[in-house]
């Protein structure tokens, strides 16, 4: 994918997983078509189109990753709309969010762990296919592969289920379960373009109810999760954005 355009290189990723992940299991089912504007992979391209260029970001050094999209329902709200923006408490608090700790959403690829929708139920709560161990497995030999597309410096989840899910089957290292009780950056995590750091953060749709349990070297709340992303940004060469 050398030479093309960030958003040829999701499209062809985007293309690609929806050859390579199905089938899909019991309670999961496949987004038709991406969204055309601003939205997390898979329901969209991943790119922040309203920070950027209308063919995306030139590179992306920070890969943003969360459980699941949604539900096919709120998919379809999006996908009338061109974007997730209007119908996602996650994206409304992004962009504050990630001012605040340094984060250039510019240069974001947002994507998921798991790939496809909920059929239907919950749009929060556990994934209906995590219990699928040959679908899990095939979602990890993906995100393997957006790494080697996005060629990301910085790994950001979204909570601890992408963390967990992240550090098991991708880089086989056992993370925590409970936000408040993951205190460390994870430095020098091995990816085929090279090493990568990664932080857990606060997921963005509590935002401001919650951050505030968060502990780093003596910091408490944003201040932490600020200091996180700073620390992880000092290890990485080239990176503009960490202070």
């Amino acid at each position: 994918m050398i030479g093309l355009s960030t958003r040829d290189r999701v499209q062809a990723l985007w293309d690609e997983m929806s050859q390579t992940v199905p089938p899909y299991p019991k309670g999961v089912v496949p987004v038709p078509k991406p969204i055309k504007g601003t939205a997390f992979f898979p329901g969209g391209l991943g790119l922040c189109f309203e920070e950027s260029s209308a063919v995306g970001p030139e590179h992306t050094a920070v890969m943003v990753v969360g459980q699941d999209f949604n539900t096919a329902a709120t998919y379809e709200h999006a996908f009338e709309r061109e974007t997730e923006i209007d119908s996602s408490q996650t994206w409304w608090n992004i962009r504050s969010v990630f001012r605040k700790l340094a984060l250039p959403i510019d240069q974001c690829f947002f994507t998921n762990f798991y790939m496809g929708l909920r059929e239907g139920g919950s749009e929060i709560g556990p994934f209906p296919g995590r219990n699928d161990r040959n679908f899990v497995q095939r979602c990890a030999r993906f995100f393997e592969r957006e790494l080697e597309v996005m060629r990301p410096r910085l790994i950001v989840t979204l909570g601890t289920v992408p963390l967990v899910a992240i550090g098991k089957e991708v880089f086989k290292r056992s993370m925590p379960r409970i936000l408040s009780e993951c205190v460390d950056v994870y430095h020098d995590l091995p990816a085929a373009h090279g090493s990568v750091a990664l932080v857990a953060l606060t997921h963005p749709s509590l935002y401001f109810a919650n951050v505030g349990r968060r502990r780093f070297r003596g910091l408490k709340g944003l201040d932490a999760e600020r200091a996180m992303v700073q620390t992880a940004a000092g290890k990485i060469e080239g990176w503009a954005h960490g202070t």
